[in-house]
């Protein structure tokens, strides 16, 4: 009985083991193929820019979220949590955006790369 156990435990290990060596082998071979074939296009390398968003009043109950740097069509998520309530909105976009908020309102702006905020009450 202790040598079966000792087998299937043995067994587990083994093919963890075997399982975590191909997975690696698999994914150096393929890398290394890419590069040497010249990718045809497959294989890229995508450079992500940190973004800063900046929230401010655009008119009465307005807000418009803008970025730091001045790039414009930024892709943005923009959260508006209402003061004093467990209210919440979301807005979806590209920059320069405009939501209606009070101004005791917490705004949150964020994408993939960034983020901004407007502190509420």
């Amino acid at each position: 009985m202790e040598l079966a156990i000792d087998f299937a435990f043995a067994s587990i290990v083994f093919l963890v083991g075997l399982t975590v060596f191909l997975i690696l082998t698999a994914s150096c071979l393929n890398t290394l193929a890419l590069k040497i074939c010249g990718g045809g296009g497959y294989y890229l390398k995508a450079y992500t820019y940190p973004v800063k968003f900046l929230v401010e009043v655009s008119g009465t109950g307005k807000y418009v979220v803008r970025c730091l740097d001045g790039r414009e069509g930024v892709h943005v998520y923009v959260i508006v949590i209402k003061s004093n309530t467990q209210e919440w909105h979301l807005y979806e976009g590209v920059i320069p955006f405009e939501v209606e908020a009070d101004s005791g309102d917490w705004i949150v702006a964020l994408t993939w790369s960034g983020y901004g905020m407007k502190p509420g009450v």
